[in-house]
């Protein structure tokens, strides 16, 4: 299960003043690293992933590559529950032309077969959501992530991830920062409303529900028309 909270902001200055905040509601702010990540999102050609309250994403951070089916947020208020079975990709499959990055950027015309995923609980999923269709590319995504760790005492709480978000698609670009504070193993609910009430009123953000697959996903179908 993934225990996040999410806000977008406009002002590329407070973007920018967040990266270095050694702060936030008491909570201690370490610094940040940079990760570029590359998503690619898929689906059946019904739609059936979707229709079934999930997202499928292949996540390449350059380190590793996982195969992730996401639930769709299903709550309400500031914080977002989604469950999220995932897997790392083998090299002698995901390096495979089939299943490479590069690939992936080609794949329009290409499909994916579910058949080639490692056996377990995830491949069993999208195979009874799919019944066994291929995988088609939605859209793809680039975000250049600031990731900083926020602790309390010797507790890591939660990680505190700085997003620039880059979609295209057919030549048409979308890009906005987004901010998201994921709860880790040693926090808890209670740290996470007390941080992201922070955000939301000590520096004005505002919470979102829709993820950025769902974001996505309405700018390819607008611009797919």
């Amino acid at each position: 299960m993934e225990i996040e909270a999410k806000f977008v902001l406009d002002d590329p200055d407070i973007f920018q003043q967040l990266k270095t905040s050694q702060t936030l509601a008491g909570y201690t702010i370490s610094t940040g690293k940079i990760k570029n990540v590359h998503d690619y999102y898929f689906d059946t050609s019904e739609r059936l992933i979707l229709q079934a309250g999930y997202a499928c994403r292949i996540r390449d951070d350059g380190k590793k590559i996982k195969f992730t089916l996401k639930g769709l947020n299903k709550g309400k208020g500031i914080i977002h529950r989604r469950e999220e079975l995932e897997i790392e990709l083998p090299d002698k499959l995901w390096s495979d032309k089939t299943w490479s990055v590069k690939a992936c950027f080609d794949m329009s015309n290409k499909d994916l077969s579910l058949n080639d995923l490692p056996a377990g609980e995830i491949r069993d999923s999208f195979l009874q959501i799919t019944h066994g269709d291929d995988l088609h590319l939605l859209f793809g995504l680039t975000q250049k992530r600031f990731v900083r760790i926020i602790t309390d005492a010797d507790r890591v709480v939660a990680e505190f991830s700085l997003d620039d978000v880059h979609v295209s698609v057919d030549g048409h670009e979308q890009t906005y920062f987004e901010v998201e504070i994921e709860q880790m193993s040693a926090g808890n609910e209670t740290d996470l409303i007390e941080l992201a009430k922070s955000l939301e009123h000590d520096w004005q953000l505002s919470p979102i529900l829709n993820s950025k697959f769902e974001r996505g996903l309405a700018f390819w179908d607008e611009n797919k028309q």
